[in-house]
């Protein structure tokens, strides 16, 4: 390896990341040392980093890729610590998919997204509900992608309850963002 394990970043290559991934993917979570955890979760950050990269360069397919084994390397850390890591991961995996145009993919994606983020929001709501209206969003455009009115309209129709709510607190920092999603649940109505 080219460069120094313990300084990983997302100055790291792609090539370089995926070498590191597939070193680790294999291990179980019992078998890390403690040292080759934090690794892990290093490794998953510049993965994301690169990611981004990447979709800002259009470079989509490779992004897919890379997302999917982002996926899976916090899967493969399974444990409540990293629920909004893999949360965001799932995010971005499903916009890749949408990218691509592949919907049924970036549905469950989304869908197994919108249970974390609820997770993480009945925890603590301040910090994550707006995380998960942009989950329910994503999967209400998915699902209307896929002919699926009633998923979409549900999925919106939560993010307006939600949205509501922020609103009545803060309402210069929710009120366009309320009317915008109202207005789309609106048109998903005359539709169906």
């Amino acid at each position: 390896m080219n460069f120094p394990v313990e300084n990983l970043d997302e100055s790291a290559s792609a090539e370089e990341l995926l070498v590191l991934f597939h070193m680790f993917s294999g291990l179980s979570l019992t078998a890390l040392t403690e040292a080759q955890y934090d690794l892990k979760v290093k490794l998953g950050k510049a993965m994301t980093a690169l990611s981004r990269r990447l979709k800002s360069k259009a470079r989509l397919e490779e992004c897919r890729q890379l997302d999917s084994e982002i996926v899976t390397l916090y899967k493969s850390m399974w444990d409540d610590s990293h629920n909004e890591d893999l949360a965001l991961a799932l995010d971005h995996l499903g916009r890749s998919w949408h990218l691509i145009r592949d919907y049924i993919r970036a549905k469950v994606a989304a869908e197994e997204s919108v249970q974390l983020w609820r997770q993480l929001a009945e925890e603590n709501p301040e910090r994550y509900e707006m995380d998960l209206v942009t989950s329910l969003r994503n999967f209400g455009f998915y699902s209307y992608q896929l002919g699926d009115l009633s998923g979409a309209m549900d999925a919106y129709q939560e993010v307006v309850n939600f949205l509501r709510n922020l609103a009545a607190r803060e309402p210069g920092r929710y009120k366009d963002d309320l009317e915008s999603t109202m207005q789309t649940v609106l048109q998903l109505g005359y539709v169906s």
